[in-house]
């Protein structure tokens, strides 16, 4: 499908295409998105991210590839939900330039539910979590 943007999809623990507008044929250097070692590299990330958000996983895997604004969110959204059995209810991600990709995760835990937005960027050669934002509140971004 070549008009498609990868999307996560947390049910399927993969990206599900979908359509995006084009792009002109001037550009010359392929989007990291669209290499498939770009494409590998963000859902990783992606995934990594979610599993520490989950509690899953520790905050140690993501320290070479977020920045420290990043983590303090991270860590905060752990010390407000120390109990809590979080499950990922539904994600997307959107890729609005050629070096970075939003995305959207919609977290559930019972009657309890809140959207998290994580800003990833490409740098050298790998994408790296620069920013974090929950709706409980607890928000950092690299400055």
């Amino acid at each position: 499908m070549p008009n498609a943007t990868p999307t996560f999809d947390p049910d399927r623990s993969a990206f599900v295409p979908v359509r995006r507008q084009r792009r002109s044929a001037s550009t010359a250097a392929p989007r990291p998105v669209e290499t498939s070692v770009g494409r590998a590299d963000a859902r990783r990330l992606i995934h990594l991210v979610i599993e520490v958000l989950l509690g899953r996983s520790g905050l140690a895997l993501l320290a070479g590839r977020s920045t420290p604004e990043a983590l303090a969110a991270l860590r905060e959204w752990r010390a407000a939900w120390p109990d809590a059995t979080w499950r990922v209810r539904s994600g997307r991600v959107q890729f609005p330039t050629p070096t970075g990709a939003e995305v959207a995760v919609h977290l559930g835990s019972g009657q309890r539910s809140v959207a998290v937005a994580l800003r990833l960027d490409f740098h050298d050669t790998r994408w790296n979590c620069t920013a974090v934002q929950t709706g409980a509140g607890h928000t950092r971004q690299a400055a």
